[in-house]
C-alpha cells in the first residue's frame, strides 16, 4: 500500500502433522486497504471486470546510433595504433595510449594482439626505439 501506515503484522503459531507453523494472516484492516489500493488502481472493463492499470507496450523511441561493441571497437582501436605507429614511429605506449584515448594496459595489449598477428613490432630500445609496421 502507498500513502498509508501499514497496520502490524499479526502471527499465529499452528501446530501441523509435519512440524510447527508460523502464520501470518493479513488483519481486516489490511484486507480493507489492500481492496481501495487495488480498486484505486484498476479500470473497469465493460461488463464490470476489472483490470489493472498497464503502460502502454510500445516503445517510445528507437535508437538512431550504432551502439559500440567489443566486436567493433578492438578492430578500431588497432587500425588507429598502427596508423599511428607508421606515421611516428618512436611513439611510446603512453603517448599511444593518450591518441588513441586508451589506457596503457588497453594499448599495451593491442600491441600485443597486433605482435602475434605479426602486423608490428618494436626494434630499439622501449625509450629510444621504433615501431615497425607492416604493410
Amino acid at each position: 500500500m502507498r500513502g498509508g501506515r501499514n497496520p502490524q503484522p499479526v502471527w499465529e503459531l499452528e501446530p501441523g502433522s509435519d512440524g510447527l507453523w508460523l502464520r501470518f494472516p493479513f488483519s481486516a484492516e489490511y484486507r480493507a486497504a489492500d481492496t481501495a489500493h487495488r480498486a484505486a488502481t484498476s479500470e473497469t472493463r465493460p461488463g464490470g471486470e476489472t483490470a489493472p492499470i498497464t503502460a502502454p507496450t510500445t516503445p517510445i523511441a528507437t535508437p538512431t546510433t550504432t551502439p559500440t561493441t567489443p566486436a567493433t571497437t578492438p578492430t578500431s582501436a588497432r587500425e588507429n595504433i598502427l596508423a599511428l605507429s607508421k606515421a611516428e614511429p618512436q611513439l611510446t605506449q603512453r603517448e599511444l595510449a593518450e591518441r588513441v584515448g586508451l589506457t596503457r594496459n588497453g594499448v599495451k595489449y593491442h600491441i600485443k594482439v597486433l605482435k602475434a598477428a605479426g602486423l608490428i613490432r618494436r626494434t630499439g630500445s622501449s625509450t629510444s626505439g621504433r615501431w615497425e609496421v607492416r604493410p
